[in-house]
């Protein structure tokens, strides 16, 4: 059994361009590390699978495992499941939007866990904003792209993960699975595309979300892309509601902008940034 498991969700009602975009950015960004890809097919049929996973299965570096789920069902509760029912000792969790932006990318991940003392998680994107009963500076890790051992996610208490609100609430809430991993003195650690760890404090030098022209992103989603294509006063209300007063604003022009438009919804393997190394 390999010891890390790439947990992905594929709802059926996606754009088929979405999963498309992640298996080509996985055949194009080589890990530095040997995993499982659990392919979460959310919403299909029993005999029904992702048309871009048939097309590309072959050209896979990894095995996969196909599960299943009912599209009822939230994304948080989704993937906790899915923890529940593997054996690997480490996950990693990646939306429907998730694209890899580096080579040795999960290679990264695990050095910046090793080699931070006392680590709880680490994240490609994180920040301080606030929300109702967490005000800012409210530090998380988003769970998109957060890599964690198995067993200690599974101890965290998710709350009643009734509504969508609720799995909002583990991930930026009071009671968010970062605080609790704070409040058990591990600390939560912001990674970059060449693999450089940050902490708590610097991560609104790292450059990885809502921050210059995330530069240092290591594994983008919708979120990013929404930052790479607003407009400069766009820009900068996110990233002074993500960081306050420590906000680094890049600005872009609109013929940039565009180019980030059509790269993303036109994957083909050489995404916005070209990030290769």
């Amino acid at each position: 059994m390999m010891r890390t498991a790439v947990i992905y969700l594929s709802r059926k009602g996606n754009q088929t361009y979405l999963s498309r975009a992640f298996l080509t950015s996985l055949i194009s960004h080589p890990a530095g590390e040997e995993y499982e890809l659990i392919f979460l097919l959310k919403g299909h049929e029993a005999d029904e699978t992702d048309v871009n996973l048939t097309a590309l299965r072959e050209r896979l570096p990894c095995p996969v495992r196909e599960m299943r789920c009912s599209d009822e069902t939230f994304a948080t509760n989704v993937i906790l499941d899915a923890a529940a029912a593997i054996e690997h000792e480490r996950v990693i969790f990646l939306t429907s939007h998730a694209r890899i932006l580096a080579i040795n990318w999960l290679r990264h991940y695990h050095e910046a866990f090793d080699s931070t003392s006392a680590c709880g998680a680490v994240g490609a994107t994180s920040g301080y904003e606030g929300i109702p009963g967490a005000p800012f500076p409210n530090v998380n890790l988003r769970l998109n792209a957060c890599f964690l051992p198995r067993k200690r996610l599974l101890e965290l208490d998710p709350g009643p993960l009734k509504t969508k609100r609720d799995g909002n609430q583990f991930e930026a809430g009071p009671n968010s699975f970062t605080r609790q991993l704070m409040a058990r003195g591990l600390a939560p650690i912001g990674v970059d595309r060449r693999g450089k760890s940050w902490s708590v404090e610097s991560w609104p030098q790292s450059l990885t979300f809502r921050s210059g022209q995330q530069e240092g992103l290591l594994i983008a989603d919708n979120r990013t892309y929404h930052y790479d294509v607003a407009s400069n006063r766009k820009r900068l209300k996110l990233a002074r509601l993500n960081w306050g007063e420590a906000a680094m604003v890049s600005t872009i022009s609109p013929i940039e902008r565009l180019r980030a438009w059509w790269d993303w919804r036109h994957p083909s393997g050489r995404f916005s940034k070209g990030y290769n190394a």
